[in-house]
């Protein structure tokens, strides 16, 4: 094998790489002999089928098998040659190969970036904690309570008020059309729940069983449904039924209604669940800052193919729709541009945190290979225990997808590793506690 190198430029290496054709004629013939193994051939007995016979019949067959095994086998053996570590995948193009001839190939790509790690124990962080009180725990336990509330046919017929259920057929209109989803039979729903947009359950209040009225609302501007944001809707209402709610009382039978001994079992349970929701949130937001230090503390120089992938990714995400431009675009001349198709505020916006989310993946991953961190199996198992628990009664399905599914395993184990590496720089780190209130502690960035 011949290797000559054609580029060398920051991080981008280009190589030649020619294999004799005797080698590929070794190659070609010893995949034929072990085709001669398990084929039958007319005229020759199972496994004596002379060479020069296969040739004939199976070259056309074993040749690509041949040509992707060499093409993988001498681009590693060049990688450790060389000893190069490229960020992605290299791209490989045959510029030249016929049989009986060299088989002749470019490979181009992109080498890991040298990284000077910086000094963890100079970085300073502050870690939000709130604190659970029994006013918090008493609110949660009457969340849980409402949500266990039923409700009962009135003793007495009597308008609706906040509170009651009222059963309803409806018909919404927008500009005077139906418009889809916005029909409904025998819908419920309790007035004051803000299950409904806009006032449409305050205009409910004051209406009896077999009233029908017209009901004005406005779609919000964020709804989901773009088509109706921001529109007036009518809805014709009819009204069928009105129920009284029925209070649950935070009490012993209702904590044992939920499988509990008593309502100061059920309370110490939801305390413990509190504190370990508060500490989850805690912890997220430590490594949300964690990473904003680790972006401003390092610089190199970030590998474009690696950024281009995740723009693009993010590009996709974002606009489906991308992904018939993708459709006529030969790969393997290179993944398609697609800062060609979106606006230029979006592209900037997209390439900015390609650029920040390639770089702190080549941080962590470099902080994992230095210090020898080792992915923690026992995280591994769990995390496919909570997605198995996800799919009751199939179980052992989805043990066996991920124990069958290399690249589907590599994506479940890829965070949990990062988590660790993130851990292990915490502990290097400087961190001092700062009590905030829950909405603070919850509240996005």
């Amino acid at each position: 094998m011949q290797i000559t190198e054609l580029k060398n430029e920051g991080l981008e290496r280009e190589f030649k790489v020619v294999v004799p054709s005797k080698d590929m004629e070794t190659k070609i013939n010893e995949e034929l002999m072990k085709l001669g193994k398990t084929v039958k051939v007319s005229g020759f007995r199972q496994g004596k089928v002379p060479l020069e016979v296969l040739r004939q019949k199976y070259i056309s067959n074993v040749v690509p098998d041949v040509v992707r095994n060499v093409l993988n086998e001498t681009a590693d053996s060049v990688l450790k040659e060389k000893d190069l570590k490229p960020v992605m995948q290299p791209n490989v193009e045959i510029t030249s190969f016929d049989e009986g001839q060299d088989l002749e190939y470019k490979m181009s790509f992109e080498i890991v970036p040298d990284i000077k790690l910086a000094d963890f124990s100079k970085i300073t962080l502050e870690k939000l904690k709130a604190e659970v009180t029994k006013e918090s725990i008493e609110e949660g336990l009457k969340l849980i309570a409402n949500q266990q509330k039923t409700s009962q046919e009135l003793k007495t017929a009597r308008p609706a008020q906040q509170g009651d259920t009222v059963v309803m057929d409806f018909v919404g209109k927008v500009d005077g059309e139906v418009f889809e989803g916005g029909t409904a039979d025998d819908f419920s729903i309790e007035i004051g729940s803000k299950g409904l947009i806009d006032t449409f359950e305050d205009q409910l209040v004051g209406l009896n069983v077999g009233d029908t009225k017209l009901v004005k609302v406005t779609f919000p501007e964020e709804y989901g449904n773009a088509e109706l944001a921001n529109k007036k809707a009518t809805f014709d209402v009819t009204v069928k039924d009105i129920r009284e709610t029925v209070p649950v009382n935070l009490d012993d039978e209702f904590a044992k209604s939920l499988g509990f001994e008593s309502l100061e079992a059920l309370s110490k349970t939801f305390e413990e669940k509190m504190e370990a929701d508060y500490e989850n949130a805690s912890k997220q937001k430590l490594k949300v800052k964690l990473l904003e230090e680790l972006d401003k503390k390092h610089k190199f120089d970030l590998p474009k193919t690696a950024v281009m992938a995740e723009f693009n990714n993010m590009a996709h995400q974002n606009h489906p729709d991308l992904h018939k431009h993708d459709h006529d675009h030969d790969h393997q001349k290179g993944e398609h541009d697609h800062t060609k198709d979106l606006p230029k505020d979006k592209v900037d916006e997209y390439m900015k945190e390609a650029e920040r989310q390639v770089k702190l993946g080549l941080v962590l991953s470099e902080v994992g290979r230095v210090n020898d961190i080792k992915i923690d199996q026992n995280r591994v198992q769990q995390a496919i225990m909570q997605e198995a628990q996800r799919f009751q009664g199939q179980e052992q399905k989805v043990f066996d997808y991920y124990r069958n599914n290399p690249d589907a395993a590599m994506r479940l184990q890829m965070p949990i590793l990062e988590d660790q590496v993130m851990e292990f720089i915490l502990e290097k780190c400087e961190t001092t506690d700062k009590v905030v209130s829950v909405d603070d502690l919850f509240k996005a960035e």
